[in-house]
Parts: C-alpha cells; structure tokens; sequence
C-alpha cells in the first residue's frame, strides 16, 4: 500500500481529472490525497511515499508546482510526476534554464505535447484524459428525467447543449453569432446553456438561448446526464488542450458539433460528429506567458452545422442513432482506469 499525493489546482476541469486519477489509485489499493491549495510539498512530505502533479504548463502559473514536483521526485527517488495540458505554446524565455534540461512533463495529449517540445521541454509520454465508466451509469439514471423537463419547457424543439465559460478562447461570441444567424432562418430549435452567472447579460436578447446553470454548481453526474439528456452538444472553442466536455457527450451517446483542429481530432469520431472547417490558426502572445493557439472559424459554418444537424435528428433518425452509437463507442477507447494506471506506473508503483 502506497500513499500518494495528488496536487492540483482549484479549476473545475483540473479537479474532476484529479479525482478520476485518485480513483484509479485507490482501486489499486493506494491511499490517495488531493490537494487543490497551494503547493507545499514540506506538508506532506511525511505522509507521502509519491506524488502526482497535475496543473497547466502556463509559466506564470506554475513555477510553484514544478519547483515543488522537483524537489518531492529528487526526495522520493523519482517517485514524483508532472502530468500537464496547455493551449498554446509556452514562451521560452519566461522558462528558466533548469526547468528545460532537469524537468520531464506526461502530456494529455498529442497537442500538448507539441506545443511544450516547441519551447524545449522534455516530454516523456501521453496520457490521455478518459471517462470513469465505473461511474458513467449515475449519469445515465439522470437523462430520462431531464430529457422529459427539455420537451416539457421545449416541445418538439432539437436541444443544442453548451458547457462553456467566458474566457475568449472557448468562443462564446461566435456561438452567440451563429445562433443569431440560425435564429433568422428558423426556431425549431433550443440553446441549452451552462456557463458563467457573468455570461447572462451577453445572452439575454439572444433568441433561443436558455441559461440552465452556472458553471461549476453541479456535480459531474449531473453534467453528464444534462448532455446525454441533449440532441447535440456544441463545442465551441477556439482553443484547447485537450477537451474533456467532447469525449464525456460521445461518452453518454450524444454527438457533438466542433472545430475541426487539434487535439480534439485526436478525440472525436469524424462520421459521428459534425466538424467545422477552420479558415486559419495562429499564435496568440498573451500576458501569462503563452502563445495561444487559436483556430478560427466562420460562424456562419456553424449555424450551418447546427442546421444540419436539426435536420438530421427530424428527417433521418437512422443516421443520427448510427451517429450516437459510433460516438458512444470511440469514446469506450478512453477509459480512465486504463489511462491513468499509466501514471502510476510512471511512479513505479
């Protein structure tokens, strides 16, 4: 038996990772800790024999985290990882020197792993993020009910379901726009939407737009059955390291609409999601130390898509139950307790 630590940071998406990475420890007999406040490996340096370090490569951010991860690997022996995402390349000159000769990163994905190798880092594998499948059928006990709540308020309408916050990145203006362009042609429709309490004044006259719940105030079980619940998600961002909002829709069965970018093409299923056609990427200097990768589209393509997939739900029900089940079984191929046993055999245990 093993006792490990898991630090990661207070995000919604890094915690629900981290608690998958936890399970998976102790259904191998660990015991695991999870930390999300500040790094401090001298707190549990008597009470750990490994540790997990999960946070993005963002240099502003993170300093504290891989200074603290090389210190506990240089204690332990080796027995500490840095497990990290990013959404653009970081800069290398806000990277000190020993972080590139002396520190080695497991990406979440082949993206990621791009982007820390064009600022000289060393990369020593990938790890996909995955679904607990353990855990998947609390999701699906939810989506009759909230399915028949979507017909009660909504009638006869597709559902589009959206989880996003309002960080420019994940393109809630595009989406905005193209639900205004759509809204103009037709209103057999419906924009179920989880986001920010912030977000609601920028929604407000946008036709066919619900606010269903603020972002971060339900549990996983309940977002997974909120998007197993919808015709469709929309995946909006422009931006993305990984993209754990796509995999969990295909995972509960429902197709998803996206940019047609990496990394979300090392996740998606081409014949059983809509993809949109990105006009151009480019580096986004930032002041925390990246350069985002941003992909752009026309929103117009995406009203376009979501058209589309309106009438595929209402004139060919045989495709779109092909399409549920093609995304449903791509997603079987990432399967947490596979994942992220590969973590802890990094740690050698």
């Amino acid at each position: 038996m093993v006792k490990v630590l898991i630090q990661t940071g207070k995000a919604v998406s890094l915690g629900e990772v981290s608690r998958q990475i936890a399970y998976v420890g102790e259904k191998k007999g660990h015991i695991v800790y999870l930390n999300r406040q500040t790094p401090s490996w001298i707190s549990y340096r008597d009470v750990c024999d490994a540790v997990i370090f999960f946070y993005p490569l963002i240099p502003t951010w993170c300093i504290n985290y891989i200074y603290e991860y090389y210190k506990a690997r240089n204690e332990l022996g080796g027995k500490s990882i840095f497990y990290t995402t990013i959404e653009g390349v970081p800069k290398r000159h806000v990277i000190w020197p020993w972080i590139r000769e002396r520190c080695e990163f497991i990406a979440n994905s082949k993206f990621t792993a791009w982007c820390l190798r064009k600022a000289g880092l060393k990369v020593k594998d990938i790890v996909y993020h995955g679904v607990l499948f353990d855990e998947i059928d609390l999701a699906y006990e939810k989506v009759d009910s909230y399915r028949k709540t979507i017909e009660e308020y909504h009638k006869g309408k597709v559902a589009f379901g959206v989880v996003v916050d309002d960080n420019p990145r994940k393109g809630l203006s595009l989406l905005i726009e193209a639900i205004n362009k759509l809204s103009e042609k037709r209103s057999d429709f419906v924009v179920l939407l989880i986001t920010k309490q912030n977000v609601m004044e920028k929604i407000e006259n946008v036709p066919n737009v619900y606010f269903v719940a603020e972002f971060g105030s339900r549990s996983h079980d309940e977002i997974m059955g909120f998007m197993g619940a919808c015709d469709w998600l929309i995946q909006p961002s422009l931006c993305e390291g990984f993209c754990l909002p796509l995999l969990e829709s295909m995972a509960m069965g429902t197709p998803v609409i996206h940019g047609n970018f990496p990394p979300l093409m090392e996740i998606t299923d081409k014949k059983g999601n809509i993809l949109i056609p990105i006009s151009r990427a480019s580096l986004v200097n930032s002041d925390d130390g990246v350069a985002y990768m941003y992909h752009y589209y026309d929103p117009l393509k995406l009203a376009e898509a979501m058209s589309r997939a309106i009438d595929i739900v209402k004139e060919d029900s045989d495709r779109y139950n092909d399409m549920r089940e093609r995304v449903k079984e791509k997603a079987r191929k990432f399967d947490s307790k596979k994942l992220y046993s590969k973590l802890y055999k990094y740690l050698g245990i």
